[in-house]
């Protein structure tokens, strides 16, 4: 899908939390219904990593990508590959620079402009197999200290949909061996007596609770949805969650789900 300055533009913003507050449900309505969209965001997700590996971000677009875009764990774990493939293709680099032999007179030539990590990588098939060698040894390193703490439950806190920036980080990779997804509602008001809550995917298929009662964790108070993990195929959902009693308006939720 074809990428304009004015989307590219308005993604990074989104992904460094600084657009406003309009545009950022309209980007959110969107990625839940535009495939091709959301492949955007992603691109301009690996951009901003390779800016910010590169120290090519503002002081002030920096500070917001530590802030508010790493604020994911999925995003802290593609930065650290990310980076430790960056550190092994310089070292390749500099492995390859000649060297002036002694004696004789040497010129210094203009730097040319810096080659981004991706396309040196591209450029030599030596790099391939040091970079497969590195990737293998930290994917192993991630799947063994993975598989040996990650519990058949996976817990993901949601945001409603009305909190400034609260659907911007409602995506939910679920980790391999989860059988059950247990999904933390965040509150905006909070009423007392009993909850309902109704889930649907994109087909309009639903899945209900009655009878939810709110869970108190230190000054938050939280209501707590149980889900298989067969029951969460990837794609977009949302939430509707009401009082009972119908004194407050509903919170919405949207997420959406990755393999």
């Amino acid at each position: 899908m074809f990428r304009t300055d004015m989307e590219a533009t308005q993604i990074k913003k989104y992904l460094l939390g600084v657009l406003a507050a309009e545009p950022s449900a309209a980007l959110e309505e969107r990625l839940l219904h535009d495939g091709d969209f959301f492949e955007l965001l992603q691109a301009e997700e690996d951009e901003l990593m390779d800016e910010y590996i590169a120290d090519e971000l503002s002081p002030a677009d920096r500070q917001q990508f530590e802030q508010t875009f790493l604020a994911a764990p999925e995003r802290r774990t593609r930065l650290r590959w990310a980076q430790a493939l960056h550190q092994q293709l310089a070292k390749e680099a500099a492995a390859r620079e000649p060297v002036a032999p002694q004696n004789q007179a040497t010129f210094t030539l203009a730097p040319s402009p810096p080659i981004p990590w991706w396309r040196a990588w591209l450029s030599s098939p030596l790099t391939y197999a040091a970079a497969f060698v590195l990737l293998a040894a930290v994917g192993w390193g991630i799947w063994h200290t993975s598989s040996a703490t990650t519990p058949p439950l996976a817990s993901f806190t949601l945001l409603p949909f009305a909190t400034r920036g609260g659907a911007a980080g409602n995506f939910i990779a679920v980790p391999s061996g989860a059988t059950q997804i247990q999904l933390i509602l965040e509150l905006e008001q909070v009423e007392s007596g009993a909850y309902q809550a109704v889930l649907r995917d994109e087909l309009g298929k639903e899945q209900r609770w009655d009878g939810l009662r709110l869970l108190k964790q230190g000054q938050q108070q939280q209501l707590v949805l149980t889900v298989p993990t067969a029951q969460l195929p990837a794609g977009a959902y949302q939430i509707n969650l009401m009082a009972t009693a119908g004194s407050i308006r509903a919170e919405q939720y949207t997420f959406q789900v990755t393999r």
